[in-house]
């Protein structure tokens, strides 16, 4: 027993380790991503990669993962960004209030198992693993820090909250479609397929934010018919990964101050919110055509197996007059039972019907027995 709970301690530990260098990576890898001068990220997956973590471990594990990562992000602002002590526990505090909020939400109001694939599903984790999750940490947030900000506004909140969507948006979708059992597998054709598809993305992503800023705000939508294909042609983990590349690429050049979300020296933080908008319109209206086309798919692998399962007699059927056998297509007079049995997926059980029982058993039937099996009396 203490080699065993000695064993588990060592685990978590280990893991404990690796999310605290996770969440500092993925920090650091965010704040390349930033609209300068402010030094605002565009989006915020660290929360959404640690609780998808803990939404897939036990209850005592993810307290302690959401306790690893609350270190790794206050060490990180502390030393690396500079913060006070103060601002650095407030602003950890709000993330992992954010990160708990989204994990109880999800836990005890979303169906489980958590799956992309079914309308239903699909509404439950935006509705709790972004849009109440996101408005939670953005008023814990705002709130904590309203006394070290130099103004906390609507634009702050707007902002916080639409940096902590577009994250969940982009890494739940992502992680909980391939942790899905039910995955498809593809053929040749489709692989190569796939490979167009990114190749596609990628190409259409930098003929759009690579062009001038001064385009029309229209044009970044040309993209949205790859990422339509992509959820009907595919499954979401396809198509989570062909948004993914289109959301680094774009963020790339918006942070180099390149395509129609440049910022400008004035309005960064209009330009921002029009991004964020961008971004969570996108990808809320191909993860809504990617579940109703994977339940579309799923009815017709349904009735298509329902469909193969049935067996009907139909045509001419010979049958004798006296005896009731069925002559089959060789020729051959088969009993009415083997007959059904052999051309249908029905199962025959025998019994005998009241007026059979009277003829054939009526002398040994009592006056119950009669009543019973529907046999009038004989006056």
């Amino acid at each position: 027993m203490g080699f065993i709970f000695s064993q588990n301690s060592l685990q978590i530990t280990i893991r404990s380790i690796c999310v605290f260098i996770l969440y500092s990576s993925i920090v650091f890898l965010t704040s390349l991503f930033t609209f300068e001068p402010s030094s605002t990220p565009l989006f915020w997956p660290a929360n959404a990669i640690i609780l998808v973590i803990m939404l897939y471990a036990t209850r005592l594990r993810a307290i302690i993962y959401l306790a690893s990562a609350g270190v790794s992000y206050f060490l990180y602002i502390y030393y690396f960004d500079a913060f006070g002590f103060s601002p650095s526990i407030l602003l950890a505090s709000s993330n992992m209030i954010e990160i708990a909020s989204g994990y109880l939400l999800i836990t005890y109001g979303a169906s489980m198992p958590l799956q992309f694939n079914r309308l239903s599903g699909t509404i439950e984790l935006i509705g709790y693993g972004v849009i109440l999750n996101s408005l939670i940490g953005a008023t814990a947030g705002t709130f904590l820090m309203r006394h070290i900000w130099e103004s906390t506004t609507f634009i702050s909140w707007s902002i916080w909250f639409g940096t902590a969507a577009i994250g969940n948006l982009i890494i739940l979708p992502l992680i909980i479609s391939w942790f899905s059992p039910n995955k498809r597998r593809y053929n040749g054709k489709q692989k190569i397929d796939i490979i167009l598809i990114f190749i596609a993305c990628i190409l259409v992503s930098l003929l759009i934010f690579t062009a001038d800023k001064d385009q029309p705000l229209i044009y970044p939508y040309f993209v949205f018919p790859i990422l339509l294909f992509s959820a009907m042609r595919f499954d979401l983990r396809i198509t989570s990964i062909t948004f993914l590349i289109f959301i680094i690429i774009s963020s790339i050049c918006s942070s180099m101050a390149m395509g129609p979300f440049a910022m400008g020296e004035y309005y960064r933080e209009i330009v921002l919110l029009r991004f964020q908008l961008f971004c969570g319109i996108s990808i809320i209206t191909v993860l809504i055509v990617s579940a109703l086309q994977s339940e579309r798919e799923l009815l017709v692998n349904q009735l298509r197996e329902a469909a193969s399962q049935i067996k009907t007699l139909s045509g001419f059927i010979p049958i004798c007059a006296h005896c009731k056998n069925i002559r089959d297509d060789s020729g051959y007079w088969n009993k009415l039972e083997s007959y059904l049995q052999e051309n249908s997926d029905a199962q025959l059980s025998h019994g005998i019907c009241p007026e059979c029982a009277k003829k054939y058993y009526g002398e040994y039937l009592t006056e119950k027995d009669k009543e019973l099996s529907g046999c009038e009396k004989e006056k």
